[in-house]
């Protein structure tokens, strides 16, 4: 069986702040924020905004640190839709896994919003497909679809890997989300005709996430030793998913409560994602006279009549 693997990772990033730049000695005052990108912390990757709304980021590319932080700079947060992309240079890595880079990527963010993360990219899409959805309903619809993982609008929003707002299993499904989702913009638009297969596809594999915490946590490892695993996606050639869990490249020297890796999930058959077509306009041919027929009338010609 042809297996196509793909490792994601767990990372932590900070949350931006909006900021502003001084103006002085007669120059222009220029907006800023600081806008993060994680899937795991995503080093070197490129960070656009759109900030007009027109769909089309017009302000960066801006490059990321080691903590998966770029500053925009040109416009404010509460005005801008965050991009995240490869660099084209292929030096985009995640930062636990440095050694393997990233060639495509996409992730964005609604209006208004400084992290981008796989959950951010499922919000932005439920609010692009149904344009009556809020930011609010659309948050409160995943945290629905992604049940199980005990998420807050907090975490789903912003930095699910740190601080107070930190879940341990949320980061392990979002890394496996990833997979969900389209690695280019044009991809991404295409497939907000298909967002409500795209979101039964995302809980296919939260489920099958979920099975291998389990098994994790049935063997007896704590939310610590959670850490020290990731998620590997595989799809088989006939288009089915295989979920299993996997060491970090670098674990913990102090695992107190050390595990085995756990059997691999069964595979499983995902909804498939068929693209829209886009409607043909019908052009009404004109009719063409058939020949030896005419609209007119005529007279026959005589001789002229004499005095």
């Amino acid at each position: 069986m042809k297996l196509t693997k793909i490792a994601l990772f767990v990372g932590a990033a900070t949350i931006g702040l909006v900021g502003c730049g001084g103006g002085g000695g007669g120059s222009t005052p220029t907006s800023s924020f600081e806008a993060t990108a994680i899937d795991g912390k995503l080093v070197n990757a490129w960070v656009r905004a759109d900030c007009d709304g027109n769909g089309e980021p017009e302000l960066g590319p801006f490059a990321t640190n080691e903590s998966g932080v770029a500053t925009v700079t040109g416009g404010a947060l509460a005005d801008c839709a965050i991009f995240v992309e490869a660099n084209p240079d292929g030096s985009t890595y995640d930062a636990q896994k440095p050694s393997k880079k990233i060639a495509k990527l996409f992730l964005r963010t609604p209006k208004g919003q400084a992290v981008a993360s796989p959950f951010s990219s499922l919000i932005a899409l439920k609010m692009l497909a149904n344009s009556s959805l809020d930011l609010d309903s659309a948050v409160a619809e995943l945290i629905t679809d992604l049940d199980g993982l005990g998420l807050t609008k907090e975490q789903i929003l912003g930095d699910y890997t740190s601080g107070d707002t930190k879940n341990v299993k949320a980061g392990l499904a979002a890394n496996a989300l990833f997979v969900t989702l389209a690695t280019t913009k044009e991809e991404f638009n295409a497939g907000v005709n298909n967002s409500a297969n795209l979101i039964a596809k995302a809980k296919v594999i939260k489920n099958l996430v979920n099975n291998q915490i389990a098994k994790l946590e049935n063997a007896g490892a704590d939310l610590a030793e959670l850490e020290n695993w990731t998620i590997v996606v595989e799809f088989t050639n006939d288009g089915k998913v295989i979920i299993s869990a996997e060491e970090v490249e670098t674990p913990a020297t102090d695992r107190p409560n050390k595990v085995e890796k756990p059997a691999p999930e069964a595979p499983t058959e995902v909804p498939v994602i068929v693209p829209t077509p886009t409607p043909i306009p019908s052009v009404e041919p004109t009719p063409t006279p058939a020949p030896g027929t005419g609209t007119g009338t005529g007279t026959d010609g005589g001789g002229g009549t004499g005095a």
